[in-house]
This record gives structure tokens, sequence and C-alpha cells, in this order.
């Protein structure tokens, strides 16, 4: 993705990348989500979780096991284990979309 891309939110709204900004992280967390491919990303990355209104955010951190979180499917998947971890620093990219919708 760069800016200026056009995709498309987890609602199906059209929206655009407007800025990619290389950071360095040396923590991780991993999520073991039930009936799906566990996801790893930083502690500060925005989870999409179910809300009776529209999409819901909250930082991968905060998430504990039995919290659930909203997949591609767009099925709840409970977590079923949370992984902190510190590694090696390395590169991660924090992209912003207009509007600041969820992507899946």
């Amino acid at each position: 993705l760069r800016k200026g891309t056009k995709i498309l939110s987890a609602d199906g709204v059209t929206i655009e990348v407007t800025k990619v900004e290389k950071q360095k992280t040396n923590k991780l967390v991993e999520l073991e989500i039930d009936r799906a491919m566990p996801l790893t990303t930083t502690p500060h990355h925005r989870i999409m979780v179910p809300s009776e209104s529209e999409a819901t955010t909250v930082m991968a951190v905060d998430l504990s096991p039995g919290s659930l979180v909203m997949c591609s499917d767009c099925m709840p998947k409970k977590v079923i284990r949370k992984t902190e971890y510190l590694v090696e620093e390395q590169d991660v990219l924090a992209i912003t979309f207009h509007p600041d919708k969820a992507v899946a």
C-alpha cells in the first residue's frame, strides 16, 4: 500500500491511504483465535470487536482469552490465547486511512 491507494473498509466503504510510516518495535502480541489463523501484531494495533452499532476497535494488548474479535468472514471468534513477547527491534508499517475505518 502507498499514499493515495483506495481500498474497501470492513463495511464496504471506499477509503484512501493517507500516510504510510515506518516505525520500529521490539514488542509483539500473538493472538490465537478459535477457527482462524494466529495473528501476530504490535501491541497497539487496533482489532475489530463485535458491537451493536458500527465497528468498534480495541488495542491488541487489551484483549484477553475469551474476548471476541471479528475476522475476515465477518463472524465473531474467541481469542483462545494471547502471548506478549520481546523480539529484536524490527520495522513495522503504520498505515493511516481516510475516513478512519476498520479494514479486514
